[in-house]
């Protein structure tokens, strides 16, 4: 299934672009945020892959485009103590004139962009299976729950 998502995160891995938490979150919106990145309601930890590799066609029409694939695996967990979702993300991305594999990662509440720059601004990723993200994990424990999913 296709799905269209802009994150910001990739953004600010891969161009420039501030985020920041947002306070008072609306839950009505949060809530349906969840269920489109996530495909559903979230359990304890709930997981989503997202890839993107970039044809030549594309590169063309995007010069100044600099990525040539990603993979982006998101987890949000649940944080009774918080009272609050904590969202995490692992970003791995190839660079169209760079050779080798470069990732990021970080975490945060629900964020707000601001201004991202040129090509790299907004990426379409695309759902995938979770066992095509499991190259970004790096803990045995949170790999194997990702294997069982």
């Amino acid at each position: 299934m296709k799905y269209a998502c802009i994150v910001a995160a990739i953004a600010s891995v891969v161009g420039a672009n501030t985020c920041h938490a947002q306070e008072g979150v609306d839950k009505a919106k949060a809530t349906a945020f969840d269920a489109r990145m996530f495909g559903g309601p979230l359990g304890q930890k709930t997981y989503a892959c997202f890839v993107r590799r970039y044809d030549a066609s594309h590169l063309a029409q995007h010069p100044k485009q600099k990525v040539s694939a990603m993979k982006l695996l998101v987890t949000a967990e649940d944080a009774p103590e918080d009272k609050t979702v904590n969202y995490s993300f692992r970003l791995g991305f190839k660079y169209r004139h760079r050779a080798g594999n470069f990732d990021s990662s970080g975490y945060c509440n629900h964020i707000v962009a601001e201004n991202a720059g040129a090509d790299d601004e907004i990426f379409r990723v695309d759902r995938a299976d979770l066992h095509e993200c499991s190259e970004l994990v790096t803990g045995r424990k949170e790999l194997a729950a990702l294997r069982h999913k």
